[in-house]
């Protein structure tokens, strides 16, 4: 009935439930969640309280471990559930375990060159607030009321997944829901203070805690929503932190974009392509990311007659044979995202970045003059305005880096040249700017850059062997640190000539 997956059952649930709103936790959680200051002050604190606050004790520490493998039972009932479209798709893929840190995959069942069909998911065994089962849900009904929830397709799809969970086997979704992981390695899952460990990443490190605090100010919200509506599926009453953290969890790392029955964009999905929606798309969501080329594509007419009818299709990349793990591409995202979102670290790629600062000479007559250029040029300063966020990745000769450094190293008289050819020319075209210019901005820059390699050492990092148990969440920080620290070196490389300090 009320989230069996919670430790404690149904009536733990309600216990926890009743305690939220008779202590006025929920007044305490908003507090916590509005105070601007405490948040740009200190976030790792904002989300430990809020962790205080919402679970009963600290969470269990399973950042960079997925959840236990499968029975064999469990997948069988999955198979079935896919019917024709599982029997076609399990001639070339069976589901295999990949190991503690990975989880389930997909593994070859036969050799599958290039370009070859792997999967077809029709649109019915989709999970979307848009279209299919899901989408006749009370939810649904009580999403076109409210304007929070229409404005928000994640923040509904979540509550959809939570919605369909709670309804347990009578749920159409549920030998899905059942194969889903029970936990996540997305910094909302980690113990609060263990983000902490991005202290040496802070932009990273205020999106994470950003989680924290979107989730918390968000599940406020739909507790006395879901309270006031009385839903059954949730048993008449609200929904409990950990079942909403997992919905929301569900949602942030396997939600996709699909092409909207409607055909156009769904109410205040604001940033998503024209005529797109959310879904999950079981099976596709089990493929695991390698760097390559991007392969699923979309097929309309042919989701067995379902709304919205249609198909995902997802090719090989790559040649896999009997026994390989097939992999996809999950698209150009940044490290970061993948981080953030996934719960993962990449290998490199010479798609991702990092920030570096560059710093504005101190006592420099044109730091006003300067700090405008930056920020209308689209670059975030610190909070004191003497140094530049930017970011760092190839060498391209329109770089945000390199144009951030002209912009700071370049004289009075120099600054008109340099406006005027950021302002125009072909992103690949080469910076129009003389010569001295361009090289004193290289060296601001990679003074810069290799002054945050220094930072990024192991030895100015958190020794894993001293941090006791609770280990999963440092090991996934300092791999992404160590990434970032190699685009870094490889940036440097056709630099390795004298780095002159910049002026201060």
């Amino acid at each position: 009935l009320a989230c069996p997956w919670v430790p404690g059952g149904v009536r733990e649930t309600q216990r926890k439930m009743e305690f939220l709103g008779s202590q006025g936790v929920l007044k305490q959680v908003e507090t916590v969640c509005n105070d601007d200051a405490l948040w740009a002050r200190d976030p790792v604190l904002g989300a430990i309280r809020l962790e205080e606050l919402l679970l009963d004790q600290p969470a269990e520490q399973h950042a960079g471990e997925a959840s236990g493998r499968h029975s064999a039972e469990t997948l069988a009932t999955f198979w079935t559930w896919l019917g024709d479209a599982g029997e076609a798709m399990a001639e070339a893929v069976d589901i295999g375990w990949m190991g503690p840190t990975v989880g389930h995959g997909l593994v070859a069942r036969r050799q599958i060159e290039v370009g070859k069909e792997i999967l077809r998911i029709p649109s019915r065994l989709m999970l979307s607030a848009e279209f299919g089962e899901a989408a006749e849900s009370k939810v649904c009904r009580l999403a076109e009321q409210d304007p929070l929830l229409r404005a928000s397709p994640s923040l509904l799809l979540a509550l959809v997944i939570a919605e369909q969970r709670c309804k347990g086997p009578a749920s159409f979704f549920a030998p899905y829901l059942d194969l889903l992981p029970r936990t996540y390695s997305i910094p909302l899952f980690w113990p609060a203070a263990c983000l902490g460990h991005l202290a040496a990443a802070a932009d990273v490190l205020e999106r994470a805690a950003r989680q924290w605090r979107m989730a918390a100010k968000q599940y406020a919200y739909c507790y006395r929503l879901l309270g006031r509506a009385e839903l059954p599926e949730f048993g008449g009453g609200g929904l409990s932190f950990e079942a909403f953290r997992w919905a929301l969890g569900t949602a942030l790392t396997r939600q996709n974009q699909v092409p909207s029955p409607r055909g156009h964009d769904v109410p205040g999905s604001a940033g998503q392509r024209g005529g797109m929606c959310l879904a999950l798309v079981p099976m596709w969501d089990m493929t695991n990311h390698k760097e390559g080329e991007y392969t699923t594509s979309w097929e309309d007419g042919s989701g067995d007659g379902a709304a919205g009818a249609g198909c995902l299709v997802s090719t090989a990349m790559e040649c896999f044979h009997a026994g390989d793990q097939v992999l996809m591409f999950y698209g150009p995202r940044s490290m970061q995202d993948f981080l953030l979102f996934s719960g993962f670290v990449p290998g490199f790629s010479n798609r991702h970045s990092t920030s570096v600062s560059l710093p504005i000479p101190r006592g420099d007559a044109l730091a006003p003059f300067r700090r405008k250029l930056l920020q209308n040029q689209g670059f975030r300063l610190s909070s004191d305005g003497w140094t530049c966020e930017t970011l760092v990745c190839d060498r391209a000769p329109r770089r945000p880096s390199l144009i951030a450094a002209c912009i700071i190293c370049s004289t009075k008289g120099e600054l008109s040249s340099v406006l005027r050819a950021t302002s125009s020319g072909d992103s690949s075209e080469p910076l129009d700017i003389p010569l001295d210019i361009l090289n004193r901005a290289e060296d601001v820059e990679a003074h810069a850059v290799s002054l945050r390699v220094q930072e990024l050492l192991p030895s100015n990092l958190p020794d894993p062997s001293i941090q006791g148990e609770d280990t999963s969440a440092l090991t996934l920080v300092l791999r992404f640190l160590s990434e970032q620290r190699l685009i870094l070196e490889k940036f440097l490389q056709p630099h390795a000539h004298a780095v002159a300090p910049h002026p201060e």
